[in-house]
């Protein structure tokens, strides 16, 4: 949330970029194919892998969407 949050916190970013808010588990479940085409198919996102993901944890990613992509509440 440091980049996508209501009041970003990054040192780059000072609005979400895009408009993009994960501020709510629905609004993360409706963006999912969106974070998986980033995070895991183009890998651009994070930013430059500011936050250096591992291959790993994209591969994370790519099952829970595969599974639905549900979220906690």
């Amino acid at each position: 949330l440091s980049c996508h949050g209501s009041k970003p916190t990054d040192d780059l970013f000072k609005i979400p970029p895009n408009g993009i808010i994960f501020d709510t588990p629905e609004r993360v479940k409706a963006l999912a194919p969106r974070i998986y085409e980033r995070a895991v198919v183009q890998k651009t996102m994070p930013f430059m892998n500011k936050t250096q993901i591992t291959d790993a944890e994209r591969d994370l990613l790519a099952r829970w969407f595969a599974q639905g992509a549900e979220v906690e509440h």
